[in-house]
């Protein structure tokens, strides 16, 4: 079993078998009441992180710190980007509600093509500013940050 798949009842009863075939063999069922009367869910899986940087530490630190405690007068801004947003419109147009009748749509949608999004968020005010743009280049993310700095002509501005 590679280090990347989760294991089952079934993976976990063949291979027991596999490996002890001079034991007693045991069956699905007695595997999952050993799973079960220890409270071990070997399915669930969390992921984690591993860094070969070795200033890793030190830099997740500093990006936290800056979050938590940023320089008086500075404004701290997250920015990311979502490529790819399917612009959709409905195929026939919404019908409103009357008396004793929901409004309704039609599930059926006409695709707009793709947009990107580009935006920027302040984690201490809530606020964001962000952009639809129909392509993804280096010169949108350049007038974006202008854009941003625009939007922020006084103090310094700490991206992440």
């Amino acid at each position: 079993m590679a280090y990347r798949d989760v294991w089952t009842v079934d993976s976990l009863t063949a291979t027991y078998n596999r490996h002890f075939p001079t034991l007693c063999p045991m069956s699905r069922s007695s595997v999952q009441r050993i799973l079960s009367q220890g409270d071990i869910r070997p399915h669930k899986m969390d992921i984690w992180l591993h860094s070969p940087d070795p200033l890793f530490r030190e830099k997740v630190t500093g990006i936290c710190e800056l979050y938590l405690r940023p320089p008086p007068g500075s404004v701290v801004l997250c920015v990311d980007e979502k490529p790819g947003i399917q612009a959709l419109g409905r195929k026939h147009p919404t019908r409103p509600a009357d008396v004793g009748r929901h409004g309704r749509y039609e599930f059926e949608y006409k695709r707009n093509g793709t947009r990107k999004l580009i935006a920027a968020f302040n984690p201490h005010t809530g606020e964001v500013y962000g952009e639809m743009r129909p392509t993804r280049t280096a010169d949108d993310l350049v007038e974006f940050m202008e854009a941003v700095a625009e939007h922020h002509p006084s103090g310094d501005v700490h991206i992440v």
